[in-house]
C-alpha cells in the first residue's frame, strides 16, 4: 500500500494491483458523483479489472440518461463480492455520506481509497487523494486516466463531461480553471455530443420541478439587509407534488443570483425528522459556507456546502440563518 497521500501514479498502481474493486459515491448522488463513478469503473473494466459500482440511493431519474447508468447498483442488488475488494470512495467527504448499506457491502474490504475534491474531506480512507483546488472529482479522474495513459472510453468521456459540467455550474463557478477548460476541450475533441448532452442535462426536467419552483417562490425569505435569501420545502409539499431528490438540483442558484445576496440557503424537511440544508455563497471571504455547515455537522466547499440537522424545519432554519447573519456581521462589510 502506498503512503496515506498518494500521487496519481501511486493511485493508478493501487488500482491495477487490486484483484477486485468496489466503487461508490455519496448518497443522493449528483452529476459529479455518478459521472466519476461510472467513468472510473468503465475505464478499469476496459483494463480487465473486476469492478462493482454502487450507490446506496441508486441513480436518480435525472441522470438515467448517462451511458452505463444501469451499471451502478444499489448495495442490496449485489449478491456477492470476489475476495476482499479494494473499496474506492469518490466525491465523498465523510464516511457517513456513503450510507450504512455500502459499508456493510464492503465490510471485508482489503483497503479504502478516497479520491475527492472537498475541502472538508475527513481523509477517512487508508489512502486518500484529496485536491480541493480541483473543481470536480471528475477532473481528478480524467487526470488519473491521462497520467496512467489509460484508454478514454466513450462511456468515460461522456460521464466525465457530465461530472465536470455539473460541478462547475456549466463552467461558471470560480473554481473553474484554465486546466478545466483544457480538459473539456479534449473531451469535446474525443467526441462528446455537446448539443445532446446539454439538452439531457439542463433542458429535460419534469413538470413537477416547475410546480415546486412556483411553491418555493412563495416561501422566499430575505434577511440581513438582503444579504441572505432562503426558502423552505416542507414534507407536506414534497409529498403533495411527488418531488424526487433530484427535482430541485440547481434551483438554489436562483436565490444566489439575486443582486446583493451573499448567502443562499435551502431547507428541506426529511421524513426521518431531520432538515437538509443546502447553502451557497457568492463571496467566500465574507461567508465561507463550508465552515458554517461544519458547525452543523456538515461540510463541502467554501461556496457550496450542506448539512443534515435534527429538528423542525422552523427551528433548524432559524438557527442556520442566525449563524449566517453572525458570520456576515463579523465580516463587518457594510
Amino acid at each position: 500500500m502506498a503512503a496515506p497521500h498518494p500521487s496519481l501514479q501511486e493511485i493508478g498502481r493501487i488500482l491495477l494491483d487490486a484483484p477486485s474493486i468496489v466503487i461508490a459515491s455519496h448518497t443522493r448522488p449528483d452529476g459529479d458523483a455518478l459521472g466519476s463513478t461510472i467513468a472510473l469503473a468503465d475505464t478499469l473494466r476496459e483494463l480487465g479489472k473486476t469492478v462493482v459500482a454502487v450507490n446506496q440511493d441508486g441513480v436518480p431519474q435525472r441522470y438515467a440518461f448517462l451511458p452505463c447508468a444501469s451499471s451502478v447498483r444499489k448495495p442490496g442488488a449485489v449478491k456477492e463480492l470476489a475476495g476482499a475488494p479494494l473499496f474506492v470512495a469518490l466525491d465523498t467527504s465523510s464516511p457517513e455520506r456513503l450510507g450504512d448499506e455500502v459499508w456493510k457491502l464492503v465490510a471485508n474490504r482489503s483497503a479504502t481509497l478516497v479520491i475527492d475534491h472537498h475541502a472538508s474531506n475527513q481523509k477517512f480512507g487508508d489512502v486518500h487523494h484529496v485536491n480541493q483546488e480541483s473543481p470536480a472529482t471528475g477532473q481528478l479522474i480524467y487526470e488519473l486516466i491521462e497520467t496512467m495513459d489509460w484508454p478514454l472510453t466513450p462511456t468515460a468521456r461522456d460521464n466525465l463531461w457530465v461530472a465536470m459540467a455539473t460541478d462547475t455550474g456549466s463552467f461558471q463557478y470560480p473554481a473553474t480553471t484554465p486546466r478545466t477548460f483544457a480538459i473539456a476541450s479534449r473531451l469535446l475533441e474525443a467526441g462528446v455530443d455537446l448539443s445532446w448532452m446539454s439538452v439531457a442535462l439542463f433542458q429535460n426536467y419534469p413538470f413537477r420541478r416547475l410546480e415546486l419552483l412556483r411553491e418555493l417562490l412563495g416561501t422566499i425569505r430575505r434577511s440581513a439587509g438582503g444579504q441572505i435569501a432562503s426558502w423552505s420545502m416542507s414534507r407536506e409539499l414534497i409529498k403533495r407534488l411527488g418531488i424526487q431528490p433530484d427535482d430541485h438540483d440547481g434551483l438554489i442558484d436562483m436565490l444566489r443570483s439575486i443582486a446583493g445576496v451573499v448567502v443562499a440557503a435551502s431547507f428541506e424537511e426529511e421524513a426521518d425528522g431531520t432538515v437538509r440544508i443546502s447553502a451557497r455563497s457568492t463571496d467566500a471571504s465574507r461567508a465561507n459556507v463550508a465552515q458554517i455547515c461544519q458547525a452543523f455537522g456538515g461540510g463541502g466547499h467554501r461556496l457550496a456546502a450542506g448539512a443534515k440537522v435534527q429538528g423542525t424545519l422552523e427551528s433548524v432554519s432559524e438557527r442556520f440563518l442566525a449563524a449566517v447573519t453572525q458570520e456576515l456581521d463579523h465580516d463587518g462589510t457594510p
